[in-house]
């Protein structure tokens, strides 16, 4: 009798408690399939950004050059955290979610200003500096870093096993707007872009170096709107509130520079809290 009590309030809380997840907040870690081109290119006189040529002009150089240098990335880490809600009475949902997805590549500005003694010549190495460490961007490189942050809405397509009452896995389809808060890439297109402006008359070379260096640190960062194609995966524990997940996100138009890829995947998985 014991035995048959115990069974009947297990029975009950099975359900009593919902084996999909109404609500949910999760932790993820996955790869972006987000790969950068390498680069080595050299403008002339006439290509210069504005900065350099009013440098170029007030220390009377005739035929100065800038030198780009860049190594490919292929491919970062992502990390990040999600929230979603199901709509009640349909298999619809809503999902939020921000991601950060980091890398890093060598990368050099060479300015060469034509002369034999190159006296105004100087190069520049933006890199991250930190006291400790960064997992996935190499020391004294170029950091190239997306925060995306999504806004989707999925609508559940499959729910399985298709015979029982509970049904604790879904799966479900989606689209959505991206906001991407992202680095520019050391390019031809984004270097005009950032050293845009004039250069104090008195700069001298070592002087021109820090503050080149400063310039593209300082703006290398920008914003841009895109989309996402999303398929997701959801398995919720049934009486836990714990569900397991993975997503697969394609994203169009979310890179903030012409050198890198504007439409990469993204493969996530992650644990959640959910009721």
């Amino acid at each position: 009798m014991k035995r048959l009590s115990l069974s009947i309030v297990a029975l009950g809380l099975l359900a009593a408690t919902p084996s999909h997840a109404l609500f949910g907040l999760g932790v993820n870690y996955g790869h972006n399939f987000a790969d950068v081109k390498s680069e080595n290119s050299t403008l002339t006189a006439a290509q210069l950004p504005s900065y350099l040529q009013s440098y170029a002009q007030s220390n009377s150089l005739t035929n100065p050059t800038l030198e780009l240098d860049r190594e490919k990335v292929s491919g970062l880490q992502q990390l990040g955290v999600k929230a979603w809600i199901d709509l009640p009475f349909t298999d619809l949902s809503v999902d939020v979610a921000s991601n950060v997805a980091w890398g890093s590549y060598k990368s050099e500005v060479i300015f060469d200003d034509g002369t034999s003694d190159g006296a105004h010549s100087f190069s520049a190495s933006p890199s991250l500096s930190t006291s400790f460490p960064v997992w996935g961007i190499g020391k004294n490189e170029t950091p190239y870093i997306n925060l995306l942050n999504d806004l989707t809405l999925r609508y559940t397509f499959l729910k399985l096993p298709p015979l029982s009452p509970l049904q604790p896995l879904k799966i479900s389809a989606g689209a959505g707007a991206t906001l991407v808060y992202g680095t520019r890439v050391v390019s031809k297109s984004d270097v005009e872009s950032i050293l845009s402006g004039t250069a104090p008359a008195d700069l001298n070379a070592a002087t021109a170096q820090k503050k080149l260096s400063d310039k593209i640190k300082n703006n290398l960062y920008t914003t841009t709107w895109g989309g996402h194609l999303d398929l997701n995966i959801l398995l919720k524990v049934p009486v836990l509130p714990i569900a397991v997940y993975a997503d697969g996100k394609w994203y169009i138009h979310t890179s903030v520079s012409d050198a890198a890829s504007k439409y990469p995947l993204a493969l996530s998985g992650g644990l959640a809290f959910s009721l």
